[in-house]
Parts: structure tokens; C-alpha cells; sequence
């Protein structure tokens, strides 16, 4: 049988978060999986306004609650924990991503995708491609909600890569309109 080898990373966590923002890590979720390591994960949350926090109990110890002796107190500590988190702005409500920067570019201008071995972009550029994507779907003179079907939009897209990264895009972008399309008949029916 193999052996794990566990690291503690909060013996050195100072050094962990420094190595995470150089490498291009813009947030960080610090887990919390029982009432005390909750209130440890909104305590390290409010250190940095990149990093945010999960308040709950991991399946793992569901027994806490009823060790607790009073199961419904346990419950109540956990969501005072949560609604503390909200009250100290640690809840991040993200809108959808405009990038007006690379609408308005010079038709000229070009972006360099990377694209891996597997044929997803990567690098900062890789992550400029899927942003744009993605509002790209959201605009309704491009796609109708009417559609029922992604692959009937169309699009005049002309990628000079290979087949396989014209497959990512359409997917990448049909996967961007049906979480469009859902979250608007979410705020149209509800």
C-alpha cells in the first residue's frame, strides 16, 4: 500500500498565499469543515480581500452535531458564523464579465492564444479567449434565447488552429449560452 504524505501548509501559510499571488492566483477559498475551523476560515479570509471562506461541516463529521449536545446551538453557531462573513463583506457576489478592454481593441490588434496538448488555451491569453467567449454568448444580437439548440446559431468564426480548438470554442461557447440562457429564465420566471 502507498504511503501519503500530508503537508501541514499552514505552518508556512504566509509563504504559500506569497507563491500563489506571483504565480497569477487571483483568490483563494479557505475551507472550513467544522464550527471551529470556520471561524479559523473567516479569521484568514479577513486577512486579504482575495481570499474568501466556506462555513460548514464536512460529511466526515456529522457527529459533531450531535456531540455538541444540542444539535439545532450547532447549527445556529455555524450560520452566525456564515451571516458574520456577509456582515464583514466576505461574500462575493460576482456580476458577468464585460471586457469592454478587449471589445474595444483595434481590429489590428490580435491576442496569441496558447493552446496545451489537449487543445484548451492557456496562459493569461487562454483565460482573455474563455472571458470573451463567454460575452460573446451573452449578447443578443449574436444569439436569441429562442434557440433551442447551440449548434443552429450561426456564427462566422474562422480559428486558423486545428479542427480540435474549433470544437473547444463551440464548446466552450455552447456550455457559456445554456448557463446564459438558464440564468435568464431564472430571472424572467422567478
Amino acid at each position: 500500500m502507498a504511503t501519503v504524505r500530508m503537508i501541514d501548509i499552514a505552518v508556512n501559510f504566509t509563504a504559500v498565499l506569497s507563491r500563489a499571488w506571483s504565480a497569477g492566483v487571483d483568490r483563494i477559498i479557505v475551507t472550513g469543515g467544522s464550527l471551529e475551523e470556520s471561524k479559523e476560515a473567516l479569521t484568514i479570509a479577513e486577512t486579504d480581500a482575495r481570499l474568501f471562506c466556506t462555513v460548514g461541516v464536512h460529511p466526515t463529521r456529522c457527529n459533531e452535531f450531535d456531540e455538541s449536545g444540542d444539535p439545532e446551538k450547532h447549527f445556529q453557531a455555524l450560520l452566525s458564523v456564515a451571516k458574520l462573513g456577509v456582515e464583514k463583506g466576505k461574500k462575493r457576489v460576482r456580476g458577468y464579465t464585460l471586457k469592454t478592454e478587449t471589445w474595444n481593441m483595434s481590429s489590428s490588434h490580435k491576442i496569441l492564444v496558447t493552446f496545451d496538448e489537449f487543445d484548451k488555451p492557456i496562459g493569461d491569453e487562454g483565460n482573455e479567449l474563455t472571458q470573451y467567449l463567454g460575452t460573446l454568448v451573452r449578447m443578443p444580437n449574436h444569439v436569441g434565447v429562442d434557440y433551442d439548440d447551440w449548434r443552429k446559431a450561426k456564427f462566422d468564426i474562422h480559428p486558423e488552429e486545428t479542427p480540435e480548438i474549433k470544437s473547444w470554442i463551440f464548446y466552450s461557447m455552447g456550455k457559456k449560452w445554456r448557463t446564459w440562457k438558464a440564468s435568464l429564465r431564472y430571472i424572467i420566471y422567478n
